[in-house]
């Protein structure tokens, strides 16, 4: 918080384009089920330029993620072979 009580001023302090943003909060709510947020989020989206494909394309990241976020949870994949192949990737950029 800034002094006075006042919160961040977020339109100054963002470096992520509006859309980008919204699309980021709009997984992040899907992900969540958060239906309501969802709607928000999915109406400002549009305000701001998405278009219903790349709209549509969001509930197939939402899905895969889901999908193997489960995956990996039931056999109880090791995380530092995660980690290990996350810094290899990182190393292919």
């Amino acid at each position: 918080m800034e002094p006075g009580g006042r919160g961040i001023n977020w339109v100054e302090f963002a470096t992520v384009h509006c859309e980008t943003r919204f699309v980021i909060v709009l997984l992040a709510s899907a992900a969540a089920k958060n239906i309501y947020t969802v709607r928000l989020i999915t109406e400002v989206a549009k305000m701001f330029g998405a278009r219903d494909r790349e709209l549509n394309e969001l509930a197939v990241v939402v899905a895969q993620s889901a999908f193997w976020s489960n995956v990996l949870h039931v056999q109880n994949y090791d995380y530092k072979e995660l980690e290990q192949i996350g810094k290899h990737m990182s190393k292919q950029k």
